[in-house]
């Protein structure tokens, strides 16, 4: 290899490119960026799509146990953006809350009958939601 005819610049002796404003923002990052963004707004609702279907996934397989909860006078609630499905109201004299959850630990069912908090399987069938609050 031979040596180059005439010095290296050095970095002061170079001149800038352009000084306008819209050089400034490297492409590569502003596409990362963007692309980023896109990433977040995909899982957020990938999110929304999972928790609707374990939604309709709890009504159809707690059906008979929703009917039984609304006979007894429950409120069923909207569960939201959750993965769960909510029905509220009173049992005598104490506040009653029973949740049906899914997601990635699968189904289940969380009973609030008053300060007590129990979890159970699924709750499917109105014989079982009776034994929960009794």
């Amino acid at each position: 290899m031979t040596a180059p005819d005439r010095p290296q610049p050095w970095i002061g002796e170079l001149e800038p490119i352009d000084d306008d404003v819209g050089t400034w923002v490297d492409l590569s990052v502003a596409n990362s960026v963007l692309a980023g963004i896109l990433l977040v707004i995909g899982g957020a609702w990938a999110l929304v799509i999972f928790n609707r279907l374990w939604q309709s996934s709890l009504a159809v397989d707690a059906a008979e146990a929703l009917v039984a909860a609304r006979a007894r006078g429950l409120v069923l609630r909207p569960g939201g953006l959750r993965a769960r499905l909510v029905a509220e109201g009173q049992v005598g004299s104490a506040r009653v809350r029973v949740l049906w959850l899914g997601g990635v630990w699968g189904p289940r069912s969380v009973v609030q009958l008053g300060d007590r908090v129990r979890r159970r399987p699924l709750i499917r069938t109105a014989e079982e939601l009776e034994a929960a609050l009794a």
